[in-house]
């Protein structure tokens, strides 16, 4: 485990906790980008933003969990799960058009695939 996924879980272990939220942006931002990090990795700890920034009021999270949403999904073009993240990411900074691109693509390849997360993806399609 890298010291960005380590970080992840220890925030995970307390989401509301204002240090280790600092502590795993910190961390995430300094080790997710390098070469070699797992798509998935990215995409974790991404959709972890999405899910806390709010929280902390943290906008500037958010725009750095954008790299990391894109980064994923230029290296998983087709993984519902990962169009799904960035496209939440997509929205909340205000990039419609293209959120509503990676909802759709989600289904699309969520379908194909036969993805347990399908009935989610349908939903942000249709709200």
């Amino acid at each position: 485990m890298g010291l960005g996924e380590f970080a992840l879980q220890e925030f995970r272990g307390d989401s509301i906790n204002k240090i280790k939220w600092d502590a795993f942006i910190t961390s995430a931002a300094k080790h997710l980008m390098q070469s070699g990090v797992h798509p998935m990795a990215l995409n974790a700890s991404a959709w972890e933003v999405w899910l806390n920034y709010k929280t902390f009021n943290d906008s500037t999270a958010l725009k750095t969990a954008l790299n990391w949403a894109k980064s994923s999904h230029e290296k998983l073009p087709t993984d519902p799960e990962v169009a799904d993240t960035y496209g939440h990411i997509l929205f909340d900074l205000g990039y419609f058009k293209e959120a509503v691109e990676m909802a759709e693509l989600s289904v699309k390849e969520g379908e194909r695939t036969g993805s347990k997360d399908l009935h989610y993806y349908k939903e942000n399609v249709i709200n």
